[in-house]
């Protein structure tokens, strides 16, 4: 890790940006794209994902 990284102590799940029942692409991946655009806006500095939420698309 580097020496100036400062992990938020809330962090953001992405569990929900994932298509219907996790699985899959988003519906609207320009929506899903704003959403962390905005976590990050707000400060957050941990993105929780997961290989199982989508699977893989969380990731991207």
């Amino acid at each position: 890790m580097a020496e100036d990284l400062t992990v938020t102590r809330i962090g953001y799940g992405a569990m929900q940006l994932a298509g219907p029942q996790v699985f899959g692409p988003p519906a609207d991946r320009e929506a899903a794209v704003a959403v962390l655009r905005e976590a990050i806006a707000l400060g957050i500095t941990h993105i929780d994902t997961s290989d199982y939420y989508g699977p893989y698309v969380t990731n991207q």
